[in-house]
């Protein structure tokens, strides 16, 4: 499948960094101080949105116990990334040479649905802001995905039109909001995201084989 792109738009969490597999086995221990009986497999819901959603969807599932006020979890929460989360990730692999090979075939953007401090960590941490021509944010978009704002906003600050941009995501809410958006989609495979529908993907990549083959399609 040879895909004539004009650019790339990467996913953050999942995509570029192993966060998702790390949020994983934390998130669910800090979200029951807010509903104690949140049950585990919750953990599938809240992947790929912002904290603005998790907050409302919360509260529309647990409207009885769930009292927090938004302000003060969001606060919480973001605090928790930069503490907990976001200071242990690392990229995945390959993902370093793969992002600066990239880079010189084709404009490069990070569209993520993450609080902006949580990926300022990522690109400084890891070194690789200098490879994105644009970064946006939750805090650039009024709607997070499967909205398809975030993913409209970076193809317009690159000034390349949406149908010339191919997105790469690893959740279901990522690829609803790239089709929506009318760019090609590719899905990510990465060890934990199994429970993720993919299906509406154009193509779906192994992590471990993500690197040769999109080369390769593009």
């Amino acid at each position: 499948m040879k895909i004539k792109s004009s650019a790339l738009i990467f996913d953050m969490d999942g995509v570029l960094v192993n966060s998702e597999k790390i949020w994983a086995g934390l998130e669910m221990e800090f979200l029951k101080q807010f509903v104690p009986q949140i049950p585990t497999e919750y953990n599938s819901k809240v992947i790929g949105k912002s904290l603005k959603d998790i907050y409302n969807m919360l509260l529309k599932d647990f409207p009885k116990i769930f009292l927090i006020e938004k302000s003060e979890f969001i606060t919480e929460y973001e605090k928790f990334g930069l503490e907990k989360i976001y200071p242990k990730t690392q990229l995945l692999p390959k993902m370093y040479e793969f992002l600066e090979k990239m880079s010189k075939k084709l404009p490069l953007a990070l569209a993520s649905s993450a609080q902006d401090s949580w990926v300022k960590t990522v690109v400084d941490t890891h070194k690789i802001r200098q490879f994105f021509k644009v970064i946006v944010c939750s805090k650039d978009v009024k709607e997070a995905k499967p909205n398809p704002e975030i993913f409209l906003l970076a193809a317009q600050k690159l000034n390349i039109k949406p149908e010339k941009c191919t997105v790469l995501e690893d959740s279901n809410n990522g690829v609803i909001a790239g089709k929506k958006a009318g760019m090609t989609v590719f899905g990510i495979r990465n060890g934990y995201n199994d429970e993720q529908n993919l299906s509406k993907a154009d193509k779906i990549f192994n992590i471990k084989d993500l690197h040769t083959s999109l080369l390769k399609a593009l």
